[in-house]
């Protein structure tokens, strides 16, 4: 109905539908048919906001990287990982941001995955320490 609605023309309503489809067929367990959709939702987003950072293509290219955790396929989830952490960054203007903490703490997994311990540990201290600045130290999950 929104791409009626809106005349085929990109909108960012319909790639918020895609990615409802997206949602509605990981549900049913065909990741297939969901990569597919989340797959154009991003590249709605990009067209969208051409070489504009934004909030939306940041978080699309988190879900993209979850596919292919399950995919098994590292190297493309290492690669969406370190997209949407530089893209965050220059959203946040380098400032610590819980998102940036959680972009940092991904690559790290990311980089342990491939047996890339020591790149690992440097992108887990950096999320540490922006955690503890975010919470002032006190007491918190994010950095127990």
């Amino acid at each position: 109905m929104r791409k009626r609605l809106y005349k085929n023309a990109d909108h960012s309503k319909i790639a918020e539908s895609l990615k409802s489809l997206t949602d509605s067929y990981l549900r049913l367990g065909d990741i297939q048919t969901a990569l597919k959709y989340d797959l154009q939702a991003y590249e709605m987003r990009k067209r969208l906001y051409k070489d504009a950072d934004h909030n939306e293509k940041a978080e699309s290219l988190i879900s993209l990287a979850v596919y292919y955790t399950g995919l098994g396929d590292i190297i493309t989830l290492l690669k969406y990982n370190l997209q949407a952490y530089e893209m965050r960054k220059r959203l946040y203007k380098d400032a610590d941001h819980s998102e940036i903490a959680e972009s940092l703490n991904s690559i790290a997994v990311c980089c342990r995955s491939i047996c890339d311990d020591q790149t690992a540990f440097k992108y887990d201290l950096q999320s540490h320490a922006m955690r503890k600045r975010l919470f002032k130290d006190a007491d918190h999950s994010e950095i127990a």
